[in-house]
């Protein structure tokens, strides 16, 4: 049985074709960026720990936000997204 489907796995191979060609410090400013982490951590101070769980329901919800505007209908359409995550400016 095969673990993944073939739809995770063309998902997954345009996660890595879009998004392996950035750093991990480029990768954790893009997810930093994103509204479920600027609303977890709201109070606390940049570089201070944090063991706030960001609920799985409001990742799906924001995600889901984020298919719609970027009119993902395939995994190759994770491209536009990545490369507007590129262009954000440095917070």
């Amino acid at each position: 049985v095969d673990a993944f489907s073939s739809l995770e796995l063309a998902v997954i191979d345009s996660v890595v074709m879009h998004l392996c060609c950035y750093s991990a410090k480029t990768l954790e400013r893009f997810t930093h960026a994103e509204l479920p982490w600027l609303e977890a951590r709201q109070d606390i101070p940049e570089g201070r720990p944090s063991q706030r769980v960001i609920p799985k329901e409001r990742i799906g919800a924001y995600f889901t936000a984020v298919k719609e505007k970027y009119a993902m209908l395939g995994p190759d359409d994770i491209d536009s997204y990545a490369k507007t995550l590129f262009q954000r400016p440095a917070r």
